[in-house]
Formats: C-alpha cells, sequence, structure tokens
C-alpha cells in the first residue's frame, strides 16, 4: 500500500488552493481567490485514513504535522531468522 501524505497551501474557508501564488500568498492572475491564508497536511495512504491536519500559518508547522503523521504509519521492523 503506498500512502501519500501532501502539504497544500490552503486558502481563509479551508479549501485547497490550487492554483499559483506569489511568496506573498496573493494569487497570481488571473486567478480570483482571497489568496493563501496557511497549509495543511492531508493523508490519502488506504480508505480507512483521511486525516489532515490544522491549518498553520507556515509550510514548516505543516510539514511537521506531515512527518508525525507518517510515523502512525509506519510498519513494526521485521525481527530478523535465526
Amino acid at each position: 500500500m503506498r500512502i501519500s501524505i501532501k502539504t497544500m497551501p490552503v486558502h481563509a474557508d479551508g479549501s485547497i488552493c490550487e492554483h499559483p501564488t506569489a511568496p506573498t500568498g496573493q494569487p497570481r492572475d488571473p486567478a480570483t481567490c482571497t489568496g493563501r491564508r496557511g497549509y495543511v497536511a492531508t493523508c490519502s495512504g488506504s480508505p480507512h485514513c483521511t486525516w489532515t491536519g490544522e491549518r498553520r500559518g507556515m509550510r514548516t508547522l505543516a510539514d511537521d504535522d506531515r512527518k508525525a503523521h507518517r510515523d502512525h504509519h509506519a510498519q513494526p521492523p521485521v525481527p530478523a531468522q535465526t
């Protein structure tokens, strides 16, 4: 099973910001939205995992949430055969 956990930019209403934005977070033309207001980490690791982290003001904080959630999917090590 492949796990995909991404950090995505979001608008003020929580919707994913799929268009290009300037470093300031404002949309590049011709986008007509309110601009980026933060980042969230989302998981699509399995049909049973629909985890979405909290909205964070900085991408680094959302990346930390993403890394922490990935650890929940980690498999325990397989013991060595003797």
